[in-house]
């Protein structure tokens, strides 16, 4: 009698379902378009194991690519290229270049990655990979702490402010004026319960770029903790300017923030104290701006209530 061959079910598969059946086994989120049309075809298991979105909900590369990154800017930027890139007919496979980019999963967690893909033009396909990150970023973020940076932000730490702000009280000239503004976010909480804490993570990045471009460049700015900031101005330091400059970031924080498909709004309080006139040391420039801020957020809730 003879014995039957039993031919495995995986070797009559087509090609592209074996490509799936292996690319679902990788530990990398994976997914693959048409060039011609922009279609999704194919997200592997990673990919909605991380994203949180089914390939009945992709679309096309524009539409997941709008969803899923959280930087505006850098999505509009990946669009244009894609629909430049495939108006060009291409010949030959384009490699896009390795880069760090944030998404927001379907569950509105913000989530660190490094994107990268290539187009293969002979077989109408776009394969996009985007690796999650997580253990590098805490890694840096542990080095940014030891250097005196916020990890969020960028922005300073509260350690390496005060050291610096003590410093340039120390190196201070002929009773040269230097200034301390203390700030809070009004109305972060709310953003958190309502969107997500990677919501509220995104309006403090949001509002720390907006530090960065209202105060000059030898001033110094730092992320004290949680919804708490502050600058330190150094020489030539007057209240003018500074009343000036905390006018335009004011009327710059009261916009609306775009957030993944929908807008936050926020507000900021603040406090100021001057060296030399208002206190001769650290700790009583930092009580009086600190008083001075919570009595603005008084003066706020007072209006509101009436």
């Amino acid at each position: 009698m003879k014995s039957s061959t039993v031919v495995p079910i995986g070797l009559k598969t087509r090609l592209d379902d074996r490509m799936k059946v292996a690319l679902n086994a990788m530990p990398v989120a994976i997914s693959w378009s048409r060039i011609d049309d922009d279609v999704v075809e194919f997200m592997n298991r990673r990919f909605t194991d991380v994203t949180g979105y089914t390939l009945a909900e992709a679309g096309t590369v524009a539409d997941l690519i709008r969803r899923l990154f959280a930087n505006r800017q850098q999505a509009n930027h990946a669009v244009v290229q894609l629909n430049r890139l495939r108006g060009q007919n291409l010949l030959e496979p384009f490699e896009f270049p390795q880069e760090e980019v944030p998404i927001v999963t379907r569950a509105g967690k913000l989530l660190p990655t490094r994107f990268s893909g290539v187009m293969l033009p002979e077989a109408n396909m776009s394969l996009a990979m985007f690796q999650y990150i997580s253990a590098e970023k805490e890694r840096e973020e542990r080095l940014q702490a030891i250097a005196g940076q916020d990890p969020l932000t960028g922005l300073y730490n509260r350690r390496a402010f005060d050291a610096a702000f003590a410093e340039a009280l120390n190196m201070s000239r002929h009773q040269e004026t230097v200034g301390l503004i203390v700030m809070d976010l009004d109305g972060l909480k709310p953003v958190n319960d309502t969107h997500g804490h990677s919501a509220g993570d995104a309006v403090l990045r949001h509002f720390a770029d907006l530090l960065r471009s209202t105060f000059r460049s030898s001033d110094l700015v730092a992320r004290w903790g949680g919804d708490e900031f502050a600058v330190l101005i150094r020489h030539p330091c007057s209240r003018t300017n500074v009343a000036v400059a905390l006018s335009r970031l004011e009327k710059a924080v009261a916009k609306p923030i775009t957030i993944g498909d929908g807008q936050v709004s926020v507000g900021v309080s603040s406090g100021i104290a001057f060296y030399p006139d208002d206190a001769q040391n650290l700790s009583e420039l930092y009580r009086i701006a600190d008083d001075a801020m919570y009595s603005a957020k008084r003066r706020k809730r007072n209006a509101m209530r009436t």
